[in-house]
């Protein structure tokens, strides 16, 4: 498994506001399925919700991700 998943899936673990969050557990079950369809509709609903295109999202987690990892 990717590194980066396996550290996303040990942070949803291993904290409770996390382990008890509906999208969370989602993204989990995705991840543990390897199922893309899946995960391409959660990202799809997730942008709609918070009124992101795909994109600007992709490169919003890539910065995330490169400063919690100092990259």
């Amino acid at each position: 498994m990717n590194p980066l998943l396996q550290v996303a899936m040990q942070t949803i673990l291993n904290r409770p506001d996390l382990r008890n969050n509906q999208i969370a557990q989602q993204f989990l079950n995705i991840v543990n399925t390897g199922d893309v369809a899946q995960g391409q509709q959660l990202a799809q609903n997730l942008c709609q919700t918070y009124g992101l295109n795909p994109q600007d999202a992709a490169q919003q987690a890539q910065n995330g991700l490169r400063n919690m990892f100092h990259m």
